[in-house]
């Protein structure tokens, strides 16, 4: 109804969320401390914890592409192509934390954190990405 009436849904877990996105198939993802996701496909009655391979507070979430992007501490950056289920990791290097990817036309992710602003490369397999500029 455009925000006219609101329910108070009950909790998920004990702990807090950043942020949440719209999953490619219409769902709901939200996300936030020690590495903790969730999913909902109808409308928050019930929610499926996602398998997250770390437990980095996560900050910043995007989708692109068919895919739901991730960002966090340690400049971890985690992708699902399953709407949420599964998260992979595709980038995590220092100790720096990221709070902000857009991704860019050319298939690149610009990142934003306490590193500053950078690109991110991911590679075509999805399993690593490197920062522009990035010696190792």
């Amino acid at each position: 109804d455009n925000g006219e009436s609101w329910n108070r849904l009950d909790d998920i877990y004990d702990g807090s969320f950043y942020g949440g996105v719209v999953t490619p198939d219409k769902g709901f993802l939200v996300y936030g401390m020690r590495g903790n996701a969730y999913v909902t496909q109808d409308q928050g009655q019930t929610w499926t914890q996602s398998n997250i391979p770390v437990v980095q507070g996560l900050f910043e979430g995007t989708v692109t592409d068919g895919n739901i992007i991730l960002v966090g501490a340690s400049n971890t950056v985690l992708m699902s192509s399953d709407n949420g289920a599964n998260f992979e990791l595709v980038s995590a290097s220092g100790s720096s934390g990221l709070v902000s990817i857009v991704p860019l036309a050319k298939g690149e992710w610009l990142t934003a954190g306490e590193g500053g602003v950078n690109t991110l490369q991911p590679d075509k397999n999805k399993k690593s990405a490197s920062r522009e500029g990035d010696k190792s």
